[in-house]
């Protein structure tokens, strides 16, 4: 019997309700939590390694969101996640019981669930806002849809994608998971003491179905504004100002008009693995500049179908994303090689060193040899870090 707690001890532990508790234990949240003669027992180690993300109250575990073999961190405090450039390292804020907001930083591709696919609540309603990088999304008939900077979305698991990935292997920006049942409770109590809160989480899914997937909000000025102060808040470390936003935009949402993705929006799965082949190749030979009808025909694709698709996937036309990558690449080979400049210039497609020299300050606000003294005093010492 020392190996499990009751509901009332788990209770007790997790300064929660009981009910909490109980509710989380018929939905299986609580691995190898088990019921005997009525009465819950959960494993006592269960108990006693729940995080904030993992508490009784949440409606996920990170594991559920980021997999089991995924490399994730749990920061605290916004400030210890600057020097994070691989894995996942999240910040959860339990804003109520239901209701849990997770800030994450993503550096890989691809989350790694092993062979098992999350499993999270039928009735979870997921909001999802990114700050920076791209979100690729893939449903099971293989159509894939996008997130960029400022996109804001909501969807149940039941018609999720199958699969996440992050294309820029950067993905910042906030997640929102709510348990209706648990959040309704939470605020029934608010409202007692404050008068009715006009948050209605019906109005969050009402244009969800299997056919419409994933909806998206449309970040007006108020919206933008809001999402930005809760940005802020996070930067500054102040938990009780996120909970006071995050209910705020719940109210925002519940009475704004969803937009649903056009079918163009959409992209299949054989094209977005074209397009990645596309991707792969253009940065393999940077010291190339090769005509866009070349590469549509190498890779048997119409020309405008790979412009489209290229910058649905990544956020940006072919073109500026090259000379972006390529001043990225520049700045590295810069901090960690002793390559010349008129060396690394070349490796990067620009037979005139000028040429370099003026994009690069274009993107960089100074030389590249100013950048290599800057950052790099002597010639050769790496600062470590890498563009992807």
């Amino acid at each position: 019997m020392d190996a499990y707690k009751t509901i009332q001890e788990a209770a007790a532990l997790w300064n929660c309700t009981e009910r909490n508790v109980q509710i989380l234990c018929k939905r299986g949240h609580i691995p190898g939590a088990r019921k005997v003669s009525g009465v819950w027992l959960l494993p006592a180690e269960e108990v006693g390694q729940k995080s904030r993300i993992e508490n009784s109250s949440s409606p996920i575990r990170a594991e559920q969101l980021y997999g089991r073999n995924t490399p994730v961190r749990i920061a605290p405090h916004p400030a210890e996640t600057a020097s994070e450039e691989t894995g996942c390292t999240i910040t959860p804020y339990q804003i109520l019981d239901g209701i849990t907001l997770v800030f994450q930083d993503i550096h890989e591709e691809h989350l790694d669930y092993g062979s098992e696919s999350p499993q999270l609540p039928d009735d979870l309603i997921a909001i999802q806002h990114c700050r920076e990088g791209r979100f690729e999304g893939e449903y099971p008939n293989g159509s894939c849809i996008y997130m960029g900077p400022g996109s804001l979305s909501v969807n149940l698991p039941a018609w999720a994608p199958a699969t996440n990935s992050f294309p820029l292997r950067h993905y910042h920006g906030f997640y929102i998971a709510i348990l209706p049942e648990l959040a309704e409770a939470s605020i029934a109590k608010l409202e007692q003491l404050l008068g009715p809160m006009g948050i209605l989480f019906s109005g969050l899914v009402e244009h969800l179905s299997e056919k419409n997937k994933l909806a998206f909000y449309d970040t007006d000025a108020k919206i933008a504004g809001h999402i930005a102060s809760m940005y802020e808040a996070y930067k500054e470390g102040r938990e009780e100002r996120l909970r006071l936003l995050v209910l705020e935009l719940l109210q925002l949402l519940g009475t704004q008009k969803a937009l649903l993705p056009a079918p163009e929006q959409y992209f299949p799965r054989e094209q977005t693995a074209i397009i990645k082949e596309i991707r792969q190749y253009l940065v393999s030979h940077l010291d190339r500049h090769i005509p866009l009808p070349e590469l549509a025909d190498r890779f048997r694709i119409s020309l405008t179908g790979m412009k489209n698709c290229f910058k649905g996937v990544y956020g940006q036309p072919i073109g500026r994303y090259l000379r972006e990558y390529r001043m990225q690449a520049g700045a590295e080979k810069l901090r960690n090689s002793e390559l010349q400049i008129i060396e690394i210039a070349a490796s990067l497609g620009y037979e005139n060193p000028s040429k370099f020299t003026e994009a690069f300050s274009a993107c960089f606000g100074m030389t590249p040899s100013a950048y290599r003294k800057n950052f790099c005093p002597q010639r050769g010492v790496s600062s470590g870090k890498e563009w992807k």
